[in-house]
């Protein structure tokens, strides 16, 4: 629970660093792989979660201020403190910031800078989508012998009668138009590969296809539990699943960039509370 929430710890500011130990009968204890800073999770029933810093960790020239409960003024930090989840969370979130960084597995444009990028993960689309799936190729003609010819214009198609004296076949779902059948707009897996966030794109790079999402026509982007970070491009859907990682990152870092997109386009980008 605790790594998905804070994904980056509040303490040295590294990324899917925490990692949480369940314990019986007693509280959960969270450590940082990175400083190796350690807290102990309390839960205070009709409360909230609370957390302890039990070991300060390798924060030699950090000068981290928690705010306070109550009020927004910070306090300073000391092992032993204990503060609410929401607030270690807001102490992570002043640690955010864009930041260029580089992986040799995206080439960038001229001018593009990237800001994040991913570890494996797995990409949903919709099924009928012909940015991966395209359209299978028309079939053959049909031959004369298979064309049966109506013995009279009055015959009815489709399995319908217009005899009054013979009822019409009840239909079914399955007689239904495909485009028409709800059941026909479902995920279909894409396959492995990495997402990368740039200033100006979200770029898959799968084993199986690649493509760029541009952020001017991402219309939002959404964490979902249970699920996954759901994009809708051009009022498409998409689920990216990671396996290491916390959805709230990837939108943090959106939402971040977000305003850059709309000053530049003015297009706006919908994004999760964060």
């Amino acid at each position: 629970m605790i790594p998905t929430l804070l994904w980056r710890c509040p303490l040295c500011a590294a990324d899917d660093a925490l990692a949480q130990i369940p314990r019986l009968f007693r509280g959960d204890l969270v450590h940082c792989r990175a400083c190796r800073a350690q807290w102990r999770l309390r839960r205070v029933p009709g409360d909230d979660f609370y957390l302890k810093l039990t070991r300060d960790g390798d924060r030699r020239d950090m000068a981290l201020h928690l705010p306070t409960e109550g009020d927004r003024q910070s306090a300073p930090l000391q092992d032993g403190a204990e503060r609410s989840v929401a607030a270690w969370y807001d102490a992570m979130k002043a640690t955010v910031r864009l930041a260029p960084i580089h992986d040799p597995a995206l080439a960038l444009h001229p001018g593009e800078t990237l800001y994040l990028a991913s570890g494996p993960a797995m990409l949903q689309a919709e099924e009928d989508d012909p940015r991966f799936f395209p359209a299978p190729a028309p079939t053959t003609s049909v031959s004369r012998a298979e064309i049966r010819v109506p013995r009279s214009g009055l015959e009815a198609s489709a399995g319908h009668s217009l005899d009054p004296k013979k009822p019409a076949k009840a239909s079914s779902p399955e007689d239904a138009p495909h485009h028409m059948d709800k059941r026909a707009v479902r995920g279909r897996p894409v396959g492995a590969g990495r997402l990368f966030l740039t200033d100006r794109r979200l770029a898959w790079q799968g084993e199986a296809a690649a493509c760029d999402f541009p952020l001017a026509r991402l219309n939002s982007a959404h964490a979902l539990l249970a699920d996954g970070l759901v994009l809708m491009v051009e009022m498409r859907l998409y689920t990216v699943r990671f396996l290491r990682e916390s959805l709230l990152k990837w939108v943090t870092f959106i939402g971040l960039i977000a305003p850059q997109v709309e000053a530049a386009t003015g297009h706006r980008i919908a994004v999760s509370n964060f």
